[in-house]
């Protein structure tokens, strides 16, 4: 019996040394296994320290085995401090002459609804951009005056589209106006537009008006500061003091009547 316990024990003994023998093992491999997410880990924080705002105070060994610019996948980075791909540098373009100058005025007027004066300008930008290389000295003006002369550019025509648009829009015939100036349209060229905003003058308050719910179109009586507010946007909308004060006054579901409101504001129909 003494013999048969002491070889249980040595048995035991043996299964607990050999138990402690795979535990080390397991163990060993663990911290292998730690020691290098760590290192990972460190490695990755140092990179994205590499890459984070070039002003931060911060102090970081390079890694002979990293790529500048480059995260550990492999993939180029952008960022403001200049850590990027490597662009080629853009060819200068090519300087203009009589045949490329009015290639580029047919593909501007094919593209825009423009006027002689938004040629021109274009044309002279273009060659301040790019150079000249003609013969004879570059003339926008005559190339502008030619496209008017086959058609290809309408003042009057673009005018008038203007005014059609904006009256749709709600907009009044001063607004119209300053858009003509800026575009370079003369008033010989203008005429047709500004009688037709003339005419529409009414029917473009009464738009502004019901879609911003002024006057008549509100959905309640309002005081005074806010009838002021109601007359400075339909002047900024372009519509005369007069008109708009006639409508900003008009209680709200009230009656229109188109031949009043044009009588108060002093506009005749064409």
């Amino acid at each position: 019996m003494e013999i048969e316990a002491a070889r249980a024990g040595r048995g035991l003994v043996e299964r607990f040394a050999a138990r402690s023998e795979v535990g080390e093992t397991a163990r060993k491999s663990v911290e292998r296994r730690r020691g290098a997410v760590r290192r990972k880990l460190i490695l990755h924080r140092n990179i994205a320290l590499q890459h984070a705002v070039h002003f931060l105070p911060v102090s970081i060994p390079q890694r002979p085995n990293l790529a500048s610019g480059r995260f550990p996948l492999g993939e180029r980075l952008w960022h403001k401090s200049g850590v990027s791909a490597h662009f080629k540098a853009k060819r200068a373009p090519r300087p203009l002459n009589d045949a490329s100058l009015r290639e580029l005025a047919l593909r501007y007027v094919g593209k825009y609804a423009t006027t002689r004066a938004k040629l021109r300008a274009y044309l002279t930008r273009k060659l301040r951009e790019r150079g000249w290389d003609g013969e004879a000295d570059p003339d926008p003006e005559a190339v502008a005056e030619r496209f008017a002369e086959l058609g290809y550019i309408d003042d009057a025509a673009y005018a008038l589209a203007q005014s059609r648009a904006f009256a749709a829009r709600g907009y009044g015939k001063r607004r119209l106006t300053e858009k003509l100036r800026l575009a370079g349209v003369e008033e010989s060229d203008g005429q047709a537009a500004s009688e037709h905003a003339n005419d529409q003058a009414v029917e473009a308050a009464l738009q502004f008006a019901e879609r911003r719910r002024i006057g008549p179109f509100a959905v309640d009586t309002v005081d005074r500061m806010a009838r002021e507010k109601w007359i400075a946007a339909m002047i900024r909308a372009g519509h005369s003091f007069a008109l708009a004060r006639s409508i900003a006054l008009m209680e709200p579901g009230g009656d229109i009547d188109m031949d009043d409101l044009r009588h108060r504001a002093g506009i005749a129909r064409c």
